[in-house]
């Protein structure tokens, strides 16, 4: 009984472990996309611009906004506009570097840290992934439409929250 209950308590421990491993995973991503939420964004971009400013590189932060959602929503339903969201994050995660860092940032808006980036850099993957989203045709609603935002760190700004919200810009 005593190795029973020693068992059991083990498998108990492990379990619970793993669930605990489960949670914190999830509790910095979003579930709709598979990307990082807004919360582990915002802690990645504070890491990331402490690493460029011991390193005297830049970084760029890209944030893709979809356009007419809301009317997406209304005329088609939530479940179009969630399948656009979903698309939107998945071509953003197959054509980023491995370097780059991808976000839920927003409801319909996704962001992208670039280390190592300038400005010029950043507005060709910026571009580069309009145009990507552009040829994905959804049914019913055809083109996904982006607008997309830069901000490069030092030059625009040096604090983080206000380099996202000249980006957003």
């Amino acid at each position: 009984e005593f190795c029973q209950l020693i068992a059991n308590t083990l498998g108990l421990f492990a379990q619970t472990k793993n669930l605990l491993e489960l949670v914190e995973t999830n509790s910095d991503t979003d579930s709709l996309t598979g990307l990082a939420n807004h919360k582990c964004f915002q802690e990645e971009l504070i890491r990331q611009i402490e690493s460029c400013n011991k390193s005297n590189s830049p970084l760029s932060v890209c944030i893709f906004d979809v356009l007419n959602i809301s009317q997406i929503n209304r005329e088609f339903g939530h479940a179009k506009g969630d399948e656009i969201i979903k698309t939107v994050a998945k071509k953003i995660k197959q054509n980023i570097r491995n370097t780059d860092f991808a976000g839920r940032y927003g409801g319909d808006e996704i962001s992208i840290i670039m280390p190592s980036t300038s400005t010029d850099e950043a507005k060709y993957i910026a571009e580069y992934l309009s145009y990507a989203l552009s040829c994905v045709l959804i049914d019913d609603v055809g083109p996904i439409k982006m607008s997309c935002g830069i901000a490069t760190y030092p030059q625009t700004s040096k604090d983080h929250e206000k380099l996202v919200l000249l980006a957003e810009q």
